[in-house]
This record gives structure tokens, sequence and C-alpha cells, in this order.
């Protein structure tokens, strides 16, 4: 009773007070950050889903890659070793950081501060985007801007890689995801995460169920 009774505070609180609640997180995740790198910790790990979507043709490589809320840099590492011109963009100054000193010398990657919630009409234009957590972290009445940059971003037939939590079902999370972005790309699968999404800048081992939901960009 308790948890749900708290779920609902913050579900309520998201809606009500959006931008005050994300500025908490933003302040959070910078500590969080902090705590990463004098832990001396490297977090960031490569998502099996990625390499299923290569393993099953879905993803091709080629062109651009963008990763949305990147963290340390081991996910656009590995998109740039593969040959995708990467990169790599979160909203936590302290990350970017660490992923421009840990990978200062690899080929066609670099890392930006970005929000995702402030509108960027001329960031860049990318083939494939990987967010594996940024959007759920993301109060509902600021995803608008989030959708408005993905879409402004994205290339004819762009792939999207989507990781996010899973609050009540799956099927809450595709109507979720389709209301927002069904006009503009295409969900081509949906299904939970082989293991639990883990908080890649805590260092407190918290976790929750995820899906993961691959979209294609309609032309």
């Amino acid at each position: 009773m308790k948890n749900t009774r708290t779920k609902l505070i913050v579900q309520l609180a998201n809606r009500l007070f959006p931008g005050l609640l994300y500025k908490a997180k933003h302040k959070y995740w910078e500590n969080a950050w902090h705590q990463v790198e004098s832990a001396g910790l490297t977090p960031s790990e490569i998502p099996p889903e990625l390499k299923e979507a290569f393993d099953s043709g879905w993803l091709s490589i080629k062109g651009s890659a963008l990763d949305i809320g990147c963290g340390s840099g081991q996910v656009a590492h590995e998109l740039a070793t593969l040959g995708f011109m990467t990169v790599g963009c979160d909203f936590s100054a302290q990350a970017i950081s660490m992923a421009q000193s840990r990978f200062a010398n690899t080929p066609n990657l670099s890392f930006t501060v970005a929000d995702m919630t402030v509108v960027k009409p001329e960031f860049g234009k990318f083939d494939f985007f990987i967010d594996r957590g940024c959007y759920h972290g993301i109060p509902i009445p600021l995803r608008k801007n989030y959708v408005t940059n993905i879409v402004a971003w994205s290339n004819p037939m762009a792939k999207f890689l989507l990781i996010t939590r899973i609050d009540e079902d799956i099927d809450s999370v595709r109507d979720e995801v389709t209301l927002r972005l069904g006009d503009h790309f295409s969900i081509d699968r949906v299904e939970e995460t082989s293991k639990p999404l883990r908080r890649s800048g805590s260092i407190d081992g918290k976790s929750f169920p995820a899906c993961y939901l691959w979209m294609t960009r309609l032309t």
C-alpha cells in the first residue's frame, strides 16, 4: 500500500511540477556521476538488445548514431568502433567529462552536453538512436520536446532502439510511446529486456523491469 501511495504521489508531482522535478533529477545525476568517478567505477555496459538488433538484421552499421543519455560513454564508444559516426549526449556535464576522458582518442566519436527537453533543431541528423533510460526519466509534460528533437534529427528510415522502464505493463509502454511517436515511427518490436535495467549512473545497484522497442522512421 505504501509503495502504491508513493508511486501515485510521484506521478501527480510529475504532472503538476515537471520543471521542478526535472531540475531535481538533473542535480541528482550530477552528484551520482561525481560519486561514480570518485569510486573509480565505469558502470556502463553494452545492452544485449543492441547485439540482437545487429544479429537479427534489423540494424545495420551505416551512417551516424546518437547515444541519448550516454553516461560515461561505453555504448557510444562501441558504436563508433563498429563504424558509426557517433555522438554521445547527456544532460550531466560530469558524465560527459568522464566520457571524453575515457575515449578521447576514439575516431568518429564525440560527446556533448545536451538536454533532450530543450528543442535544438540544428543539432544534427542521425540514422540510429539508442536511449537506455533517458526517456522514462523525463516527466510526461516535458516529453513533447524530446519527441520534437528525435523527429527533427532523424534521417528517413532511421532506426530507434528505446530501452525504457515498465511501470505497469508492456502494453502500457507501447501505448504511451505510440501516442507520442506513432505519427513518425513504426514500432517493429516490443519485448521485455533479458535482465532488469540498472541505474547506470548510480552506485546503489538499483534496477527495475524494462522493455525495449525497435522503431523505424516513417518516410
